[in-house]
């Protein structure tokens, strides 16, 4: 499922999540280390990359990764870049 959200630019972009570490190479973009935020959602905080805090141009610079989903004893494991999150 893709949804909306706004980027740095005001414009509206498409992605599965609003943060970008676990679907982008983000975390391996030296340029962008500085960019880790906190934001604080319905009274939880979240670090991580997030769309709103780069550039349209910026964020076609990202390439996708993907991220496997398992049932394990009718629980979902999520695994992405090979680790266990």
């Amino acid at each position: 499922m893709f949804v909306r959200f706004l980027n740095q630019d005001l414009l509206l972009v498409c992605a599965h999540d609003i943060w970008l570490n676990k679907t982008t190479d983000v975390h391996s973009k030296p340029e962008f280390h500085g960019r880790l935020r906190t934001y604080t959602f319905n009274g939880v905080n979240y670090t991580d990359y997030f769309t709103i805090d780069f550039t349209l141009a910026e964020l076609k610079t990202l390439r996708k990764v993907s991220t496997d989903i398992k049932i394990k004893a009718g629980k979902f494991a999520m695994q992405s870049k090979g680790k266990h999150i």
